[in-house]
């Protein structure tokens, strides 16, 4: 008996088939929590964030002039 044998016979797919779900589920799961209107006001901050000189230096919604 090969190797090949004992590992077919162990019927594995169904752990393959488990793991996408999961993924799945929790693909789904962040990507609504993401996009929910509740939790806009962070990612509203965080958008800011690489144009900003300092950390907090421009409330959101403000932009700082660099003239």
């Amino acid at each position: 008996m090969s190797l090949t044998d004992v590992m077919s016979g162990f019927g594995l797919q169904f752990f393959a088939e488990v793991g996408l779900v999961v993924f799945g589920g929790a693909f789904v799961a962040i990507a609504v929590t993401t996009f929910l209107r509740r939790n806009r006001a962070p990612y509203e901050r965080a958008r800011y964030l690489p144009l900003e000189d300092e950390a907090g230096a421009a409330p959101a919604g403000e932009r700082a002039t660099h003239e």
